[in-house]
Order: structure tokens, then sequence, then C-alpha cells
């Protein structure tokens, strides 16, 4: 398919970086997907499209195009403007996967019947595969006394300071559109250990979260919509809007004379979305990330999220048993500045990536015993 020789394909947990996109490298796996989706609703075969001379909506670049329905549905944009030319490596990866064929000027699938539209990474080698359970099948489902005691730990560590003063900084509101608010942003970012957002790039890091939030902000749920009351709908426009952060430039750092561009990542995303949608959405790391997904979805972050809800779903009914609800989890664990879904972060945080757990009931009355007889 490439008149002019070969590109590289690296994958990564979200998605696909490509050697021949210049200043845009990154595909999510959402441009996969919507690409199959269109491919399925259109009987199995759809123009290509051609955004090198045709803007959005024209006969060359339709929005039933591969290349148009992807701008649209995965990148926003709207008919009449220009759309960045990324058909080629998406057209070739999924050729070359063995999930379509190619025909002069349109993408063929090469299974109509397929089910599912989840590609995932194994190895070397993409391939579609039909839903699955993501979450690992031998996680423990947290109780209440588990929460209490981990969330203790938590405290201990004195985060807090940093997030307060984040909070104060933006008057506990924070709005993107405000510079002031993105330069709060990034210093709580580094403070929490995103190095990536190296102090001397703080402007360029600035500019590009201003044009993320700009093109994105209508994505994300409202300020105060819970985790448990996201819909699908939502779901599906967070990883949109997560994916298009990830690939943000966070600054530039030089090695062996030459500049190479850092981006945002998945960490940093998801702490940023975390700090602006805090009833809604969570940060994460790399080993909470790979200790409870087994092989990354569409998204693993909406996966995570996911888990989070279920998790909370399990503890509403044990705290209603005590007397409460979910919107006095955080009051009751002794964590009043963080929101359920943070709680739950917080839990896997320490139990995963300090590997701190527990005590068993055993150890725990024998605890109880010795606080008793301290005379």
């Amino acid at each position: 398919m490439l008149k002019h020789g070969s590109f590289k394909a690296t994958l990564s947990p979200d998605g696909i970086y490509v050697s021949n996109l210049k200043s845009m490298p990154f595909l999510p796996w959402a441009v996969f997907t919507e690409a199959i989706s269109l491919l399925k609703r259109k009987g199995g075969r759809a123009q290509k499209g051609n955004a090198m001379v045709n803007k959005l909506g024209e006969d060359g670049l339709s929005l039933d195009s591969v290349e148009g329905y992807i701008a649209n549905n995965v990148y926003g944009k709207q008919v009449g403007e220009t759309v960045f030319r990324r058909i080629t490596p998406i057209a070739c990866i999924l050729v070359w996967a063995g999930i379509c064929s190619n025909e002069p000027g349109k993408l063929v699938l090469s299974n109509p019947q397929i089910q599912g539209e989840q590609i995932i990474a194994e190895k070397d080698y993409v391939k579609l595969q039909g839903d699955r359970n993501i979450a690992k099948k031998d996680r423990v489902k947290i109780k209440l006394y588990d929460l209490a005691f981990i969330c203790y730990l938590y405290g201990t560590y004195n985060f807090d300071e940093s997030y307060l003063a984040f909070l104060k900084a933006t008057s506990n509101s924070p709005d993107l559109n405000l510079a002031e608010h993105r330069k709060a942003l990034l210093v709580w970012l580094n403070q929490w250990g995103c190095r990536q957002f190296a102090l001397d790039c703080h402007e360029l890091a600035s500019d590009e979260i201003l044009s993320w939030y700009s093109e994105f902000s209508n994505y994300l749920p409202q300020k105060e919509k819970h985790l448990w009351e996201l819909t699908e709908d939502d779901f599906e426009k967070i990883g949109i809007a997560f994916n298009a952060l990830v690939n943000k430039t966070a600054s530039y750092k030089t090695r062996s004379n030459e500049s190479i561009r850092v981006t945002v990542g998945s960490t940093g995303a998801a702490k940023t979305l975390y700090a602006i949608r805090p009833n809604s959405l969570a940060p994460w790391d790399d080993p909470i990330r790979t200790n409870l997904l087994e092989r990354c979805d569409i998204n693993p972050y909406i996966s995570y999220l996911k888990i989070i809800k279920a998790d909370l779903l399990d503890l509403e009914r044990e705290c209603l048993r005590q007397g409460f609800t979910l919107l006095d989890l955080p009051r009751m664990m002794g964590r009043p500045l963080s929101t359920p879904p943070v709680l739950i972060d917080e839990y896997y945080w320490v139990t995963i990536t300090r590997k701190c757990k527990s005590p068993d009931l055993d150890t725990l009355k024998t605890w109880v015993k010795w606080a008793e007889d301290r005379g």
C-alpha cells in the first residue's frame, strides 16, 4: 500500500505510534475500532477518503469515508474543516493485521460478520478480539474495613498538602481556560511525580493543555456527575478526550544533540483529568495499570474507571448496611478531601504500587486486645 517504502509502528497501552505522521505520530485504539464500526455499517466496504485536497464533508472526504469518519468521531472535526491525513498508516495496519484488505481507493473488511470491536496488543501482533472482561479474574473485592485501613495508611504519605495548594490556587474549581490555573496544575503534577513536565517547558505544556481543553472539554462529564452515574456514552467521550491528551507535548529533552518530544502520557493525562473532574475521574500509574488489567482493550483507562465504578457499587451495599452512603465515604474514611473514586485509587496505590496490605482479622483482634490491656 505504501508507494515509497515502509514505516515503523510501535505499540503502546493506549494505541500505536507510527513513524510516518511526523508531528502527530500517535493513533489511539479508537481510530481502529471506529474504522471497523464504519466498515460494518457500510456492509464491509468504504472509501478511504482523501484529506490531501479535500475538506471534511466534500466529495473526496465525506463523513462516510474512513478518513472523514475518524476525523469527525475520534478527533471532533466538523464539516468544512481541514483534516490531518492519517489514512495510510491506519489502513496499512488493518491490512497487515488481517482485519481488512485493500482495494483502489477503498478499505474492505475481511470478515463483515466479525463480532466485537476490541483491538488488543499481543506481543508484536495486532488482532481483533470479541468483548472480554479486562479485569483480572483473581481480583479481590474491596471490603469496607480494608479500605478504611489502607486510606489511613495513605494519609501518612502527606500528599494532601500539594493538593490543597492546587485547590487553593484554583479556588476549588479548576478551569483550564485560565493561565493561572494551568500553571497551578503543572506545579501540582510535578509534585505528584510527573517529571515529563520539565520546568523550563511549562509555558509550552500550558499551551498544549489549553489547546486540548479547548477542543475536548465538552467531552468530559459535568463537574457534579459521579463516576457511578457515568453512561457508556460518557465513557466513550472520556476515552476520546483521554487519548487526545496522552499525545500532547509536555516538554522537549535533548539526547545526543537531538531534540526529543516528550508527551503527556497515560499517567499525566489521568492525573490531569482527575484534577479537573475529581467526582468522576481518577488518577493511576503504571503498576496499577499492569496489575489490574490483563491486556489493553480499546482504552485501558476507561477499563480502569469501570473497575472503580464496580468497586464503588460493591462498597455501596456495605456502606448502606452501616448506615451511610457512598457520598459519606470520604468523611467516614477520614479522607474528606478525596472523592469516592479517588479513595479507590488510593487503595490501589497503597496495595499495588507500594505493596502494603491490611492485616487479617486475627492480627487486628490481637492489636485490639493489646490496646485494651494498656492499663
